[in-house]
C-alpha cells in the first residue's frame, strides 16, 4: 500500500524527503548493490571484468541518450541542456575507470563519485515525477557514478592515495574555473558556481551570496577531498592496497 501509494504521489512531481524521494533513494541502493554482488561473486578476473564492461557500456549507453534528449532542438535550453554539470562529466570518469582502469579516471570518480555526486541522493534537484524522462536521467545517472565508486572501493579495492588526491584537485580547481568563466560569459549556473541558484534548496544555498559562495565551496570540496583521501588511504585502512584484480 504505501508502495503505491508513492508511486502514485510522485507522477507528475518529485518532492525531496517524500516517500517517492526514499523509494527512489532505496531502488538505486538495490540497483548498485546487485551490480556489486555479481562482481563479488565472479569467480576468475575475465568473468569480474566482464561485469565492470556491462556497467561500463550502460553508462556509455545511458549518457549518450540522455546528452542526446537535451540537445534537441524541443527540448534545448542553454541554462541546463550542455552536459557540463560535474556529475554530466563523472559518468564518463566512471566508464573509462571500469573499462581502462587508468588511474586519472579512478581518482576523479573516487573523489567526485563519493564526495560530490553523493549529495544528490539527499538534496536531489529534480522536481519532475517517473512520468518523465528527466526523472529517469538523474536517478539512474547518479546511480552509475556512485554505484561504479562503491564498486572501485569495495570490489577492486581501490585505494587513493597522494598523487591521485592532487590530480583531483587540479581537475576540479580547472573544472571550478572553466565553468566560472562558462557561466559569467552566458548567464549560466553550470558547475553550481554561477549567479544564479539551484532550482532546488541544497546546501549552496546556505553559503552566501555570489561570488563569496564560490569561494566557500571550494574552501569545502578541497577539505572534502583531504578527509577523503585520508579515509581512504593505504595508511588509514591498515596497509590496504589497490590491486587490479
Amino acid at each position: 500500500m504505501g508502495f503505491t501509494l508513492a508511486l502514485a504521489s510522485c507522477r507528475d512531481a518529485f518532492e525531496p524527503f517524500s516517500g517517492c524521494h526514499v523509494l527512489a533513494v532505496v531502488l538505486c541502493l538495490l540497483l548498485a548493490a546487485a551490480w556489486m554482488l555479481g562482481g563479488a561473486c565472479a569467480r576468475t578476473p575475465r568473468a569480474e571484468r566482464r561485469v565492470r564492461l556491462a556497467w561500463a557500456w550502460g553508462i556509455v549507453v545511458w549518457q549518450a541518450w540522455t546528452i542526446t534528449y537535451w540537445l534537441l532542438p524541443a527540448r534545448f535550453d542553454l541554462d541546463k541542456s550542455l552536459p557540463l554539470h560535474l556529475c554530466d562529466l563523472a559518468p564518463w570518469a566512471a566508464a573509462w575507470a571500469l573499462a581502462r582502469e587508468r588511474p586519472w579516471a579512478r581518482a576523479l570518480l573516487y573523489f567526485w563519485g563519493i564526495g560530490l555526486c553523493t549529495q544528490a541522493f539527499v538534496t536531489p534537484v529534480v522536481r519532475v515525477g517517473w512520468a518523465s524522462w528527466e526523472f529517469w536521467f538523474f536517478w539512474v545517472q547518479h546511480t552509475q557514478i556512485v554505484g561504479a565508486a562503491a564498486y572501485e572501493i569495495a570490489i577492486r579495492r581501490y585505494r587513493p592515495d597522494r598523487r591521485a588526491l592532487r590530480l583531483a584537485l587540479r581537475l576540479s580547481y580547472l573544472y571550478v574555473g572553466l565553468m566560472l568563466a562558462l557561466n559569467i560569459a552566458l548567464g549560466t549556473n553550470y558547475g553550481y558556481v554561477g549567479a544564479a541558484r539551484p532550482d532546488a534548496p541544497t546546501i549552496i544555498d546556505r553559503l552566501g551570496p555570489w561570488p563569496v559562495r564560490v569561494v566557500w565551496l571550494v574552501l569545502i570540496v578541497h577539505g572534502l577531498f583531504v578527509l577523503l583521501w585520508w579515509a581512504g588511504s593505504r595508511r588509514a585502512l591498515n596497509g590496504a592496497s589497490s590491486p587490479a584484480p
